[in-house]
């Protein structure tokens, strides 16, 4: 985006600003790969059992609910 408004804008002359200017672009579309890749990655790791080595749970939680209905 600041590479589009520099152009709309300053309207740069020099020589090498038509190589940069559809680069920019380029690059903004591998980000937008890259960033889907690691998102896709993220959410089928997070998705995994928590426990994969089958190791034994260990003793339950204590039950820590709150009884509002009972008196002080």
């Amino acid at each position: 985006m600041a590479g589009t408004a520099a152009e709309a804008l300053l309207h740069p002359a020099v020589a090498w600003w038509p190589y940069v200017w559809p680069a920019l672009w380029g690059v903004t579309g591998i980000s937008l790969f890259a960033w889907a890749a690691l998102r896709i990655r993220q959410k089928s790791h997070l998705q995994q059992p928590a426990q994969t080595l089958g190791d034994d749970p260990g003793p339950p939680l204590p039950d820590t609910t709150v009884a509002y209905d009972r008196a002080a």
